[in-house]
């Protein structure tokens, strides 16, 4: 080995430099943690001597040796250290190696950190959030202590001193005489580095590995082995239908890929069969019509699909046949999942009746990419039916909006039998509209590759019908294939469990060649390794013509590590709060928000100041060390009111939900993360509702009618509240999304009910609504507020205008049956024709604007007495005006 050596040592040596140095040498050769091993000299020279006597110590040089040497260092006190190390939001991206103390045993590698949790999220962390708060275990550092350096500390605070150092490093890897070098910075550090010379080669070595650990997965029987959390080799003992076969779908496609390159090993394809054998013998229930995929007690829309496409694509790849009757007999029981309009049922029990509607989005793209993958086996039109009533439900129920990888897929596969310009539309949206999200995520989830690739695809074959009017530009595409290739470099440095990472762990010969989920304890489970395989195999097989470029790779780290600092991907709420000159009533609203218990880096404050003259806008800036992210936006003159404050707050937002609050009111504590927390329970909620109280010394009058429940209600329909007694939009938690779709704004021409306005098109446009209990305390109200001009009477002109531009808003959606636009404005009318009879022009002009369509409004059984008495004043001509 002194030729690798020779050749480590050319590429640490740095000429230019004669100081001291510090090395550290990790050596594995067994399937047990590696062992590091660390010196220091005075000079380069020395240091390397020192570390081949170490090695020539060794009477088989070990399999795996890494060689590295301390890069750059930053001195820090302790409680900056701290620090730190707390404000890292993810587990295992905490990005230096630490040395607390001068004693060699308080010097730690990053992979070491990682490899034995020597970091731990705080106790309240949970694995979706950025808030990992990362601090000390003491008691992983003494474990870790006792097996590298054989020191059991009786004190663990020994390992802690008041000076702590944040290190980088430079290093080699020698395994099987190749010697790579390592990336130094960025999330991909300490694994072989990354470059236009030999992108291919890794990527290469990244699949075949791959692929030869989740094919080891499968033991005798044909069963896999679930997963791993390696820091302790811990065996993850669930089992999950869906991922058996997803995952040997992916053995498939990794096979095909294997066999043209001649890199399948003899036993690939028998026990990819074995697994195929096992799950139809164990997870299959036979019914006289159709055969199901059993889950425990649960049939699953997406078992059922991965089964289908698991046994469609052996056939495709072996030509053989065997499973042929199978696969239509399970395309027999799809039918049992989906309804005559295309709607589909999730979970099914035993018995075939439905037990969920709706679990995951995953279930419905892989239903209709499985039917996709079916049809040209079978040759049955019905199937091709089946998927276009699925295509068309999904566009209709704007899944486009989730931009979920196997919905890239089913559209990618649908297209290529029936090119409609609407569902190559529906793809489009489906990839472009998060696609600067992705382009930016932290993380290596391996869905976002396997999204962008099946999308890049299609947008080939877009350009080939070269429709009419064109569907993209061509800056979009090659933004979506800069995307696409990031990804896949991305992943290949933070997701591939490659030896140099491996060895820190306690059993690197089992994990090694798999894929891993960092930020949930390195978590190696068969469906993250699946989807990491398919991404990076189709991938590859898509670009095995193209070229990357330099600049394309240099990049991938530095964009993605722009995430860390980005407000976009972790917020979950916008808090907007209009004020003028409230400086003491505001200083209020931001202390209660100050304790809210839902975790500040999850939620923004945005204060926009119509322009005041007193101390509001200092008032905020004294409050910003108390939040993550706290904004003020300043308006150069008063408005007049309330709606171009909110309209303001409303753009700047980036939360996925947005609530209002007025500056002398305030939320209690718990208010966002109990409102938050309800909201994502249901897939389809779209608002939920406060309920109101007084603030102490307040005599605002509050409508309380809608909140009458004890505790927490969900899935609520609008016409089934009482909302149209609460109007006004405050203390409301409603889906960004929504709002941006729908284009909602506070009016700018009128001073009074604006927010019923907004209020009014917002119900009539939300799928379900919650209400939170009042059993507990949310939104309290002060007394009103100097933006808000409710209190004053409504002049009848202005009710008129309102009233008017939401009829025309209701009646103008094309979702919404006609029936149930009738039912809303007439609920609408029973609030407001008593404020707009009162007036001499505004019953006519009301008529004149919506012509004889309010006459339809009298068959709604929603409609009262006095409301369907001022229709039949219109329509007499009792207002017309002489």
């Amino acid at each position: 080995m002194r030729k690798e050596l020779a050749e480590a040592r050319k590429k640490l040596f740095d000429q230019a430099k004669n100081e001291p140095v510090h090395f550290f040498v990790t050596t594995c050769s067994e399937n047990k943690r590696g062992q590091v091993w660390q010196t220091s000299s005075d000079n380069f020279e020395q240091g390397w001597l020192k570390i081949e006597k170490y090695l020539d110590a060794f009477s088989i040089f070990p399999k795996w040796v890494k060689i590295e040497r301390l890069n750059t260092v930053k001195k820090v006190s302790a409680k900056e250290g701290q620090q730190a190390i707390f404000q890292t939001q993810r587990n295992n991206y905490f990005p230096y190696g630490v040395s607390f103390n001068e004693d060699p045993c308080s010097i730690f590698l990053p992979e070491e950190i990682t490899g034995n949790a020597l970091l731990v999220p705080h106790p309240e962390h949970r694995i979706a959030r950025r808030d990992a708060r990362l601090m000390s275990s003491e008691e992983n550092i003494q474990k870790y202590n006792h097996y590298r350096d054989q020191k059991d500390d009786v004190n663990p605070q020994i390992h802690f001193g008041e000076e702590w150092t944040f290190f980088t490093k430079k290093g080699v890897f020698i395994e099987n005489e190749n010697i790579y070098s390592m990336e130094m910075e960025g999330y991909g550090q300490g694994v072989r580095k990354i470059d236009a010379d030999n992108q291919w080669t890794i990527l290469e070595q990244g699949i075949r590995r791959g692929a030869q650990y989740l094919v080891d997965q499968i033991t005798e029987t044909g069963k896999f082995i679930y997963g791993y959390f390696p820091v302790r080799g811990r065996t993850i003992n669930s089992y999950n239908s869906v991922r058996h076969y997803s995952s040997l779908y992916a053995l498939l496609e990794a096979y095909d890929y294997l066999q043209e390159q001649e890199l399948a090993s003899a036993d690939f394809l028998e026990k990819i069969e074995q697994g195929l054998q096992w799950g139809l013998m164990h997870l299959t229930k036979v019914t006289e019509d159709a055969y199901y995929v059993v889950d425990g007690e649960e049939l699953k829309l997406g078992a059922q699909a991965m089964v289908i496409l698991a046994l469609t694509k052996y056939q495709t790849v072996t030509g053989n046949q065997q499973f042929l009757p199978s696969i239509k007999q399970f395309l027999n029981g799809m039918k049992s999942f989906i309804a005559e309009d295309g709607a589909t049922a999730h979970v099914l029990n035993e018995e075939l009746t439905e037990s969920e509607a709706f679990r995951i989005i995953y279930y419905d793209g892989e239903a209709l990419f499985a039917i996709m993958r079916a049809y040209p086996l079978v040759g049955k039109k019905e199937w091709l039916d089946l998927a276009e009533l699925l295509m068309n439900h999904f566009i209709q129920k704007r899944y486009e909006r989730y931009h979920d990888h196997w919905l890239s897929y089913s559209v990618n596969e649908l297209t290529t039998y029936l090119p409609k310009r609407k569902y190559f539309e529906f793809g489009i949206r489906n990839a472009l509209e998060n696609l600067a999200f992705i382009e930016k995520r932290d993380t290596a989830y391996p869905t976002m590759l396997e999204l962008v690739v099946a999308a890049v695809k299609m947008f080939d074959r877009i350009q080939e019908i070269a429709f009419e009017e064109p569907l993209f530009s061509s800056e979009e595409f090659t933004w979506l294939k800069s995307v696409m290739e990031k990804r896949a470099i991305h992943e290949l440095r933070t997701g591939t469990m490659w030896p140099e990472l491996a060895m820190f762990f306690a059993q690197p010969e089992t994990i090694v060649g798999g894929f891993y989920v960092r930020h949930d304890r390195c978590r190696m489970r068969i469906d993250d390794a699946e989807h990491f395989l398919s991404g990076l195999i189709n991938y590859q097989v898509y670009s095995s013509t193209e070229e990357v470029t330099e600049a394309v790779i240099n990049e991938a780290d530095e964009d993605l590590e722009v995430i860390e600092n980005s407000e976009e991907e972790s917020l979950a709420i916008s808090v907007v709060i209009p004020v003028y000159n409230r400086e003491k009533e505001l200083a209020n609203c931001l202390t209660q928000l100050a304790h809210s218990t839902l975790d500040h880096s999850q939620f923004e404050v945005i204060v926009v100041d119509d322009a005041s003259t007193d101390q509001t806008v200092k008032v905020v800036e004294e409050f910003q060390e108390h939040f993550d992210h706290l904004r003020v936006l300043r308006l150069a003159e008063n408005s007049g009111g309330a709606s171009v404050p909110r309209n303001l707050g409303l753009k700047q937002s980036k939360g996925k939900w947005v609530v209002f609050v007025d500056s002398d009111d305030y939320l209690t504590p718990h208010a966002l993360e109990d409102a938050y927390q309800l909201a994502i329970e249901e897939e389809e909620t779209d608002l939920v509702c406060m309920p109101y109280f007084r603030a102490e010394g307040s005599r605002r009058a509050l409508g309380r009618s809608c909140f009458q429940s004890p505790t927490a209600i969900k899935g609520v329909d609008f016409l089934d509240t009482k909302l149209y007694n609460s109007l006004n939009i405050v203390g409301k938690l409603m889906r960004k999304e929504v709002v941006d779709r729908y284009q909602l704004e506070f009016p700018t021409k009128i001073r009074v009910r604006e927010d019923n306005w907004f209020s009014m098109k917002l119900y009539a446009v939300v799928r379900k609504i919650a209400f939170l209990g009042n059993m507990k305390d949310y939104y309290f109200c002060g007394e009103w507020d100097t933006v808000s001009l409710s209190k004053i009477g409504t002049p009848p002109r202005d009710a008129m205008k309102i009233y008017a531009e939401v009829f025309r808003f209701v009646f103008s959606l094309e979702e919404v049956p006609q029936k149930r636009k009738e039912d809303i404005l007439a609920i609408y009318l029973n609030r407001y024709a008593a404020m707009i009879k009162r007036g001499r022009y505004a019953p006519t002009r009301l008529f004149d604007q919506t012509g004889y369509s309010l006459y339809f409004l009298k068959r709604s059984t929603y409609l009262d007495t006095e409301a369907k008495q001022f229709i039949n004043d219109l329509y007499s001509g009792k207002y017309d005006v002489q």
